[in-house]
């Protein structure tokens, strides 16, 4: 069996360090704490900051397609969950291995990356993308002692193009 392996980004903000409980159709995928600046977090992304940090990581089969659903439940300090990108085992022109987004929808001409839907925090549900021109992952605030859950959509990486 042929594996996938899913970056998860994302950057606490606060004065003591973010711990993060990562779960997967209610399994512990991951438990620990991530990268956090002690200052305030920012209402939304900055265009010009670079990309969060790696956060975490986790593995599935390459061949999975559907959906799961996640939990990230957080303590110590805020989080901004960023993009979710996964890599093509089976690579592509040019790009072997890439992580890159691995879910896409197109919506009246535009074309969405984001994996998650029926997202909620703390069972509110929320709604994206923060702005309308900027399809993709929304960049969840996630409060310490909040959890944030959603629907996963998973799509198999295309087979090798080469």
């Amino acid at each position: 069996m042929t594996d996938r392996t899913f970056n998860q980004y994302a950057q606490g903000y606060g004065s003591v360090p973010a711990q993060i409980v990562f779960q997967i159709d209610g399994n512990n995928v991951f438990s620990g704490p991530i990268s956090t600046l002690d200052q305030p977090s920012p209402s939304l992304p900055d265009a010009e900051s670079p990309i969060l940090p790696l956060a975490w990581t986790w593995q599935d089969s390459a061949d999975f397609t559907g959906t799961k659903q996640i939990s990230i439940s957080v303590s110590g300090s805020w989080v901004l969950l960023g993009p979710t990108l996964a890599n093509n085992p089976y690579g592509n022109v040019g790009n072997i291995n890439q992580f890159k987004g691995f879910y896409q929808q197109e919506i009246d001409g535009v074309t969405y990356f984001d994996p998650f839907t029926n997202e909620d925090i703390d069972g509110v549900a929320q709604s994206g993308p923060f702005q309308a021109s900027e399809p993709g992952q929304w960049w969840w605030q996630i409060p310490a002692g909040s959890t944030f859950t959603a629907t996963m959509h998973v799509t198999a990486p295309p087979a090798s193009l080469t």
